[in-house]
């Protein structure tokens, strides 16, 4: 019961799936999110919430990290394209984690987070990062450059796929970009504002 009642208080989807994948417990978020009922949930495998390509994939991950310790998935967040029962797929976050109870029966929790509001959030910061007529790109605070659009492209010379990953003092002329990491440093620990 304290069980059900805990997994039940999730504002997030929350299995609870066996070794071999079947969903023996879930919470009326998973239903919502998904459009099964519990009792339709309940004795299915768990790839029953995933798109075609990754729902082929999953009992191989389970199986290899049960018999090889290999956690592909196990212990990990990632990403997803989850499948709604209307066939209707969506982007999740999927949170994967191995319990063992006292009798030695392994179980493993699922966490779930829709990241569809996510998803279009980022699709119109890039659109409207994309629009400008100038260059614009955004920084990490280790100065690497997450995101250019094609203005920056055509001003540096460099496509967009090489100026992601690389870091933003490759723009600037020398002295500046000895100069940029202490800049970035600086405000980040005193939030004193030279450059930003």
């Amino acid at each position: 019961l304290l069980t059900n009642a805990l997994i039940e208080a999730s504002f997030d989807p929350v299995f609870l799936v066996t070794s071999n994948g079947t969903i023996e417990l879930c919470n009326s978020a998973a239903s919502i999110l998904f459009g099964y009922s519990r009792d339709e949930f309940l004795g299915q495998n768990i790839a029953i919430i995933c798109n075609d390509q990754d729902a082929s994939n999953h009992n191989g991950y389970m199986e290899r990290y049960l018999k090889k310790g290999m956690p592909h998935v196990i212990g990990k967040k990632r990403v997803l394209i989850a499948k709604k029962r209307n066939g209707e797929t969506f982007p999740i976050e999927l949170g994967l984690k191995e319990t063992e109870l006292c009798n030695g029966k392994v179980y493993f929790d699922g966490f779930v987070r829709d990241k569809t509001n996510e998803k279009l959030e980022e699709e119109k910061l890039s659109a409207l990062i994309e629009a400008s007529f100038d260059p614009m790109i955004t920084v990490s605070e280790k100065g690497i450059i997450e995101r250019a659009n094609s203005a920056t492209s055509k001003v540096f010379g460099y496509s967009v796929e090489d100026l992601q990953g690389m870091n933003v003092s490759t723009l600037c002329n020398e002295t500046d970009g000895k100069r940029h990491g202490d800049y970035i440093a600086r405000y980040l620990a005193t939030g004193q504002k030279r450059v930003m």
